[in-house]
């Protein structure tokens, strides 16, 4: 003990007010700091960096995007189903205006022999009978395409969608 207590005062004014706590303190700090700095001259900021980009450039080429299109190919398809069934119907008025001509000339030129002695009764009214046959009687009919049709379409459709994609990434993989 004697030794401790001239230690003690030859440290004693050295440190004047400052209590043993004060001195316990300092150590400690300086001991923690020095682990501290040890530890932290340690860690490879630049390994974690390069190994934090790695994972996120990974993560990134991971993720796919899925869409479906199904809805926007059935409106565009029905769109250009009403355009193609307008231009029908305008094409089919004008074969059966011509054909309405037609039979009209095909008439006047039956009456032309009605008045015929070289021609049989019997000709005359199969011929008239004929024409009778052959006249049209307005209908409304309306081209309607099946949907069912369209659907299947565009099933098939996707299915080449995924096998092209299948086929992709089946390369993609083979090359890495």
């Amino acid at each position: 003990m004697e030794v401790l207590d001239i230690i003690w005062q030859y440290i004693a004014p050295i440190f004047g007010g400052l209590s043993i706590a004060g001195i316990v303190s300092a150590i400690i700090y300086g001991c923690l700091k020095g682990a501290f700095n040890r530890t932290i001259s340690k860690i490879n900021t630049e390994k974690i960096a390069k190994d934090a980009v790695d994972k996120g450039v990974e993560k990134v080429k991971e993720v796919s995007f899925k869409h479906n299109i199904q809805p926007i190919v059935q409106s565009e398809l029905k769109k250009v189903t009403e355009e193609a069934n307008e231009y029908l119907k305008q094409e089919l008025e004008s074969v059966k205006e011509q054909y309405a001509k037609l039979l009209n000339v095909l008439g006047k030129f039956a009456a032309y022999f009605d008045n015929s002695i070289g021609v049989p009764d019997e000709a005359k009214v199969e011929l008239k009978q004929a024409l009778l046959d052959a006249e049209i009687e307005p209908t409304t009919d309306e081209i309607v395409v099946d949907s069912e049709i369209v659907m299947e379409d565009t099933k098939s459709a996707e299915k080449a969608t995924k096998t092209a994609k299948n086929e992709a990434s089946d390369k993609v993989q083979g090359d890495r």
